[in-house]
């Protein structure tokens, strides 16, 4: 959808918002900016700014909808890794894998071998 994307461009460019509206929003808000980040999990992941707003996903909200932003984040090969060497991504990899456990938990770490 184009109006998800464009919103995706906004986020990357001004983390702020998106972590503002992680934080402080509407239930309703924070459950489409939620859905937004799991769709764009890899574009989210890959640029270093963008993963603040991944880290407030992580660390606010309803705990399914956390895990779901982990598994989003796992299911892209080598991402997590990828994230863990920047400075917003490092703290927001390390979030992921609270959230995961069992054999996800073991594929996340198969990914910093």
């Amino acid at each position: 959808c184009v109006a998800w994307s464009v919103l995706a461009r906004l986020l990357a460019g001004w983390p702020e918002l998106g972590r503002h509206v992680l934080e402080y929003g509407t239930p309703p808000q924070q459950l489409h900016l939620n859905a937004l980040l799991r769709s764009h999990a890899a574009a989210f992941g890959a640029d270093p700014k963008a993963c603040a707003v991944l880290v407030k996903g992580l660390a606010c909200g309803e705990p399914q909808d956390q895990a779901s932003l982990a598994l989003a984040l796992l299911s892209v090969t080598g991402l997590l890794s990828r994230m863990s060497r920047t400075r917003y991504g490092h703290p927001a990899s390390k979030l992921a894998m609270t959230h995961l456990s069992g054999p996800d938990l073991e594929a996340a770490d198969r990914q910093f071998l």
